[in-house]
């Protein structure tokens, strides 16, 4: 239906109009012609950002601290039979 090609205000203008607004504007779009040719620009004009959570804060001397060095699994081992 998107396809249809219409005169703006005309009855057939309206009835299409009204059975779009029964759908979510995405909906509608992605039936619309030129649609793929969009989303591919749109795709291949992303630029993804990172993510604050993502990425590590600066470490701080006065918050760093040391951890324990790591026992190999046979001083483990050992640590449970004794």
């Amino acid at each position: 239906m998107q396809y249809i090609e219409t005169e703006p205000g005309t009855t057939l203008m309206e009835y299409i109009s009204i059975i779009n607004s029964c759908f979510p504007e995405e909906i509608v779009r992605y039936y619309s012609p030129g649609y793929p040719e969009s989303l591919l620009d749109k795709v291949e004009q992303y630029s993804p950002q990172m993510m604050s959570v993502l990425q590590e804060p600066p470490a701080k001397n006065e918050d760093t601290q040391m951890l324990p060095p790591h026992s190999t699994a046979s001083e483990d081992l050992q640590n449970l039979l004794v």
